[in-house]
């Protein structure tokens, strides 16, 4: 009679750790993700054709591999303090500005994250992604700030790095 029940259950067991196992792989919804992460993503499915990504390489792209790291840990002190580093070698890589911006804009330092991705603007490309994560940041953290009609003007900006291809006919 054991046998036979769990010759019936066991069925049902592995089903049900399959299903969880399933579960867990699927990525969390937008809404529950860190705010940079929300950054990233929306940035990533607003993009255009037209990306323009900053080199990168030599001790700052260790240092913001590092950086990348330590934020996948949770050390959000440890990155901002490694892409600091970063930006003294490389001070003109906006990609190093806007890493550093949505560090802050997690860490809630929501007026530094708005200065430093509007730094990353100024001396980046003004289309493609880092564009969109530049203006989103902006966006999220005055949204933070409770200031309503710059987050609107921001979000606007944002779509506005989108460059589409012309339709052809």
């Amino acid at each position: 009679m054991k046998n036979r029940a769990i010759g019936e259950v066991l069925p049902l067991l592995i089903l049900g750790v399959a299903a969880l196992a399933g579960c867990a792989q699927r990525p969390a919804p937008i809404e529950e993700r860190s705010l940079a992460a929300q950054v990233r993503q929306q940035a990533a499915e607003t993009a255009g054709v037209v990306e323009v990504f900053p080199l990168s390489g030599g001790e700052d792209g260790a240092l913001i591999e590092r950086a990348r790291q330590a934020e996948a840990e949770g050390a959000l002190e440890q990155a901002s303090i490694l892409i600091s580093q970063a930006i003294e070698l490389a001070p003109q890589d906006a990609g190093h500005w806007q890493y550093l911006a949505e560090i802050e804009l997690e860490q809630g330092q929501y007026s530094a994250a708005i200065d430093h991705a509007r730094e990353s603007y100024e001396l980046g490309p003004r289309v493609g992604q880092i564009c969109a994560r530049n203006w989103l940041t902006i966006q999220r953290a005055n949204e933070a700030l409770r200031r309503s009609s710059a987050a609107i003007q921001a979000g606007a900006r944002a779509e506005e790095c989108a460059v589409r291809t012309p339709s052809t006919y």
